[in-house]
């Protein structure tokens, strides 16, 4: 899909266009190697904003089932054993750790949803996708992929040409995105 971006002021003009890559059998270790590398580039460390990818609910489990298993788990696999206590104490004051920490990535993820799902709502032509940055585009992609059935996940590298923008899966098959802006 290819969407041209007409304005008068000048360095306004560009061309948007999403190119996908489809890979199947022969081209599956060329596959690996290119979401290796889209991966690499995400951050890592912050489980808040990994949980802020996927869907909300994984959240909501992701703390709950923390909770359940930090507050009433823990002290019965150390129960009769030197660390009772220890377990029981960290228990009742660390459960709270995973619930809150799933809560927010929950909620981080479905204000995300909701920001996409405006977005591509709003859409009403050409001009207003290409008035859209670089940034903006990529989800308005992604959430279009969303609504056909796909899975989207989305590679995060914050580059404005960091490569590989979208992975795409449907029906056991793969698909790479790049999403690209070019200003004249």
């Amino acid at each position: 899909m290819e969407f041209e971006k007409k304005g008068r002021r000048r360095d306004t003009r560009g061309i948007y266009f999403a190119k996908r890559s489809i890979f199947d059998g022969d081209n599956s270790q060329r596959y690996v190697a290119l979401e290796q590398r889209a991966r690499m580039g995400r951050a890592k460390g912050n489980l808040v904003k990994e949980l802020a990818t996927l869907p909300w609910p994984a959240g909501v489990v992701f703390g709950v089932g923390g909770f359940f298993a930090i507050r009433f788990l823990l002290p019965v696999f150390f129960k009769g054993t030197l660390f009772a206590p220890v377990a029981a104490s960290f228990a009742t004051s660390m459960s709270w750790f995973p619930l809150v920490v799933g809560l927010i990535g929950a909620a981080m993820s479905w204000v995300g949803q909701e920001h996409r799902r405006k977005l591509l709502n709003a859409q009403q032509g050409l001009e207003s996708i290409a008035a859209l940055g670089w940034r903006h585009f990529e989800q308005l992609v992604g959430e279009a992929f969303r609504r056909q059935g796909y899975t989207v996940e989305e590679t995060g590298l914050g580059g404005a040409d960091g490569g590989i923008d979208l992975i795409l899966r449907k029906g056991g098959r793969r698909v790479l995105v790049q999403c690209k802006q070019w200003r004249r």
